[in-house]
């Protein structure tokens, strides 16, 4: 929870993805985050490790 949730949030938000910053990591945060997973051959977990927020943020600076 927190300030690292909601930069997860913001990073998906600014790929595209229709969630809203809250900072609790919930159902649509996760569903999200497994799509983006699934998307760049990941597992599609949910789970935002290390791997995930790094494909986050190289995602978001390219963008």
């Amino acid at each position: 929870m927190g300030n690292d949730v909601r930069w997860v949030q913001a990073a998906l938000k600014r790929l595209g993805m229709d969630v809203n910053i809250t900072g609790t990591y919930g159902y649509y945060t996760q569903k999200r985050m497994a799509y983006i997973q699934r998307c760049y051959g990941m597992d599609g977990s949910g789970i935002c490790d290390e791997a995930s927020r790094d494909l986050l943020l190289r995602l978001c600076i390219v963008k």
